[in-house]
């Protein structure tokens, strides 16, 4: 193999010394110099515990973006994604109903949900309810800017489904599956269908829920916080 002649080895010493020079010139990216528009967008996909547990401890600026009630309008916790226990679901999810300070207008839980929870979202963190019909009432009354409400497995019956009609006139999404205590064969239902948008009705099938398990038929009120 023929040696390289020197001046071949200067531009070759040359071209690797430039590349190594434009590599070093390169622009670091900040991304605590976002805009803030843009970092609220991007903070609002992220998970509702990372949220609370990481991203909030990032900076000053992130942590007041988070505390802002509007990023807490919409709260989607799944159970079964998130790789956390049912009370600790709970716990974060009562933190995140408190930093929207009225301001909830979607709110959707798997696979944790029970009693207490929803006596804690409905009416204001007081625990003064015992029954779904009760805290349905509590929803329809305190929650009028609700429009999204996902109720898969409650036992609560006609009266509570009124006094959500009733109370949440904003609501075009209202997931009954698997409530069985509910009958929509006479004006309610034909109500519910003409007021809703998106009503799913008791006996549809379990198609798009992303777990498959035997929480499907448990009753929101278990006392049961296995982790599995």
């Amino acid at each position: 193999m023929p040696k390289k002649s020197k001046s071949n080895r200067r531009k070759h010493k040359a071209v690797q010394k430039s590349k190594q020079e434009w590599r070093l010139k390169q622009p670091t990216r900040n991304w605590l110099e976002l805009p803030s528009d843009i970092t609220r967008n991007i903070l609002q996909r992220v998970e509702v515990i990372d949220r609370i547990d990481n991203a909030q401890l990032v900076c000053t600026a992130w942590r007041e973006i988070i505390k802002d009630p509007a990023m807490w309008r919409v709260v989607y916790m799944d159970r079964y994604t998130g790789g956390c226990g049912r009370m600790y679901c709970r716990d974060m999810c009562k933190v995140a109903v408190h930093r929207s300070q009225g301001q909830l207008v979607d709110l959707t839980t798997v696979g944790f949900c029970d009693n207490h929870l929803l006596q804690f979202v409905a009416d204001g963190h007081v625990m003064s309810f015992g029954f779904w019909n009760e805290l349905a009432v509590s929803i329809g009354k305190n929650l009028p800017r609700l429009n999204h409400l996902e109720l898969v497995g409650n036992n609560m019956t006609n009266i509570g489904l009124q006094a959500i009609l009733d109370g949440c006139r904003h609501l075009e999404l209202l997931d009954l599956r698997r409530c069985l205590y509910i009958d929509l064969k006479g004006e309610l239902g034909k109500r519910s269908s003409q007021q809703i948008k998106h009503l799913k009705l008791p006996d549809d099938p379990l198609d798009g829920l992303p777990y498959i398990s035997y929480d499907l038929y448990e009753t929101c009120d278990s006392d049961d916080d296995d982790d599995y």
